[in-house]
């Protein structure tokens, strides 16, 4: 999570701006299929922290997605936009991107857990303690303070 700027929930509803509603099918059929978009921003408000003395640091700008075109599966991005993508990052980082096909460095994991499903406190402290041993992590690092899972 960025500390700097929030992201709205919202996408807008209106089909001509909004091409991640054709994609719905695709998504629920492979949910950990990474997408790859074009995407306009705008900024819909700046919240001020009056209790911090940095002006930079006081001020977070909330993000809105105003416009969504998906490429689809990162694989399947024309050479040009991957070329693109990779050289904005280098000229905004000034060091060599990852792989347009990463999202992280590290290794990412999505659990779907329906509210049907939801697994009590002890069976995912539970899952949770046997994920961190598998991993050779402490357990801290597993579990955030309210012990939710964010693997």
């Amino acid at each position: 999570m960025s500390a700097r700027i929030a992201l709205s929930s919202k996408l807008p509803g209106d089909d001509e701006v909004n091409g991640l509603d054709s994609l719905h099918a695709a998504i629920i059929e492979n949910p950990h299929q990474v997408i790859a978009a074009l995407v306009w921003l705008d900024v819909p408000k700046i919240t001020t922290d009056t209790e911090v003395d940095d002006p930079e640091k006081a001020q977070r700008p909330t993000v809105r997605v105003r416009r969504i075109e998906p490429f689809g599966a990162v694989d399947k991005v024309p050479a040009a936009v991957v070329k693109l993508a990779l050289d904005l990052q280098t000229a905004r980082t000034g060091r060599t991107p990852l792989p347009f096909d990463s999202i992280d460095a590290r290794e990412t994991h999505v659990e779907f857990v329906t509210d049907d499903e939801e697994p009590s406190e002890a069976e995912q402290l539970a899952e949770a303690k046997e994920a961190a041993e598998a991993d050779g992590q402490p357990l801290a690092t597993v579990l955030d303070p309210f012990g939710k899972r964010n693997r």
